[in-house]
């Protein structure tokens, strides 16, 4: 019976370059936009810095794999829970806790501003366990369901600052420059690390590719010969993936 999820954590990426950044520096959090239509009616579209991983089987990860460019690191479940990685809440429009955290949003908002004792309805009794800020923060971690067959799990530094996306109907070219300026002007010095043992898979294109990987851990000091045999013991090949899982 195949598993419905992988033990494993893969963050996908479009470029080489970006998964040799990758193995010397650690994961680099970047703005991303979210629609957070479904919690919010205010400020429904932001930025929020994060990195992106799911949990997909190699079996199953063929679609997954194309849409992101097919180049990947996996690493253990372990090090996603040490590092406080968690995978992302799905939720459905008009779905009893989409409206029940809609509404705990808005009655925070609106006492939080006006320095009101909290109201006692009970869909949002659990609001005064959470500041506005902290509860806002939660919904960091939740997308439509429309997107649940990516199985993301998401990782957001702690001290994290969101962005509002200044125009509601901004996309495409537009919304990826607004993106790019605000990484480029907010960038964060914070990187996700990981060590060499917390290493499942490396997923390039092609054996010329998994050569080039190999020559820049030899020329890189961030790697000693234990640290490249192991991590070449962990290459794939996109074709192989896509040939013999």
């Amino acid at each position: 019976m195949s598993l419905l999820s992988a033990n494993t954590l893969f963050h996908f990426t479009g470029k080489l370059d970006n998964i040799l950044g990758i193995l010397k520096n650690g994961f680099h959090p970047r703005y991303h936009a979210e629609d957070m239509s479904l919690f919010r009616d205010l400020n429904q579209n932001i930025a929020i810095p994060m990195v992106c991983f799911c949990d997909i089987p190699l079996s199953s990860i063929e679609n997954h794999i194309r849409k992101y460019k097919g180049y990947g690191v996996g690493l253990t479940k372990d090090w996603g829970t040490k590092n406080r990685i968690s995978p992302v809440m799905y939720s459905a429009q008009g779905s009893q806790a989409t409206e029940n955290l809609k509404k705990s949003l808005e009655y925070l908002d609106k006492f939080t501003s006006y320095r009101t004792p909290l109201p006692q309805e009970p869909e949002i009794l659990s609001a005064p366990l959470f500041s506005f800020g902290e509860l806002k923060k939660f919904t960091y971690f939740m997308k439509h369901v429309n997107s649940y067959d990516e199985r993301e799990w998401r990782f957001v530094p702690q001290k994290s600052e969101e962005f509002d996306i200044p125009f509601k109907n901004i996309s495409g070219k537009k919304l990826n420059e607004y993106i790019k300026r605000l990484n480029n002007n907010s960038p964060f010095p914070e990187f996700l690390k990981f060590a060499p043992e917390d290493v499942k898979y490396i997923i390039v294109k092609d054996n010329d590719e998994v050569n080039l990987v190999i020559n820049f851990m030899k020329k890189s000091r961030k790697f000693d010969a234990n640290s490249r045999n192991y991590l070449t013991t962990k290459m794939l090949t996109l074709k192989n993936i896509l040939q013999d899982f």
